[in-house]
């Protein structure tokens, strides 16, 4: 578990770095996901920034909160597995949405990475 925990925390800090690399060389735009997705429906505009940035944020906070959170629970494994098994779940899913704007991005502009 605790090996788990720690490459989700590796795997966030380095789609943070990927992300901010992309943001770095990515057309500034004020309402990204509104020129990506199209306007189908009402939406607050997110720029380019908390486009690329806020699903890799959010998995590194958690990431963070599930390593303090082993470390602080001094119980049992399987009572530390309860405890990070939904937080665990959500960074997953935070990694994966991240990880799924990268790629929207680098094909909706173009970019290749060799």
């Amino acid at each position: 578990m605790r090996y788990f925990v720690f490459c989700l925390l590796g795997a966030s800090i380095a789609l943070l770095f990927l992300m901010f690399w992309m943001a770095s060389i990515t057309p500034h735009h004020d309402d990204l996901y509104g020129l990506i997705y199209g306007h189908g429906f009402s939406h607050q505009a997110e720029n380019t920034y908390v486009f690329m940035l806020g699903f890799p944020a959010m998995a590194l906070v958690l990431s963070i909160f599930l390593v303090r959170e082993l470390r602080r629970s001094g119980a049992s494994m399987p009572a530390a597995r309860l405890s990070v098994i939904l937080p665990a779940a959500i960074c997953l899913f935070f990694l994966t949405g991240g990880f799924y704007r990268f790629i929207i991005v680098q094909r909706y502009f173009g970019f290749h990475i060799d």
